[in-house]
């Protein structure tokens, strides 16, 4: 089988599956796959703090707290995102946001792993005082190359 054909038997079968099934929304809501291309082991992190201010016809002040962090052995994982926004304009509040997510992962075996994560997220303007996800999944690699990389994951 071509890769070419690989590819659409696999959007054939998401799309099959996706319309027989209709399953409810995923509750997870921050997406970590462009986190996990980060290679090799040891520790990985950056953070930031970000504060600005603006006086005249605007008063605006806006800060901004963001750390990602990877610790990776040989055979597990632990991620750390963290982000958080707060500004005022004009001395009122009109952001006050942020998320964090907390995953451990466990490389069983070549194509299986297990994840256990927590999410929480709150946007005071979006009237979401608080969301929080507990999770656990077994995470089974279908394909893997150079590039592309397709898995399946079961659990909730």
């Amino acid at each position: 089988m071509s890769r070419y054909s690989f590819y659409r038997f696999v959007t054939l079968l998401a799309l099959v599956a996706s319309v027989l099934f209709l399953s409810v929304h995923a509750s997870a809501f921050i997406n970590i796959e462009t986190v996990r291309k980060e290679k090799g082991e040891g520790f990985f992190g950056r953070s930031a703090l970000r504060v600005a201010g603006q006086k005249g016809n605007t008063n605006k002040f806006t800060g901004n707290v963001s750390s990602l962090n990877i610790e990776r052995g040989e055979r597990d994982e632990l991620l750390m995102l963290l982000n958080f926004v707060y500004s005022e304009t004009f001395g009122v509040k009109d952001t006050n946001n942020g998320q964090a997510h907390l995953r451990y992962v466990f490389n069983a075996q070549e194509r299986y792993a297990y994840e256990f994560f927590t999410q929480i997220e709150f946007d005071k303007f979006k009237d979401l005082n608080d969301r929080t996800l507990f999770g656990a999944t077994i995470r089974q690699r279908l394909f893997r190359d150079e590039q592309d990389s397709f898995y399946l994951g079961y659990g909730g």
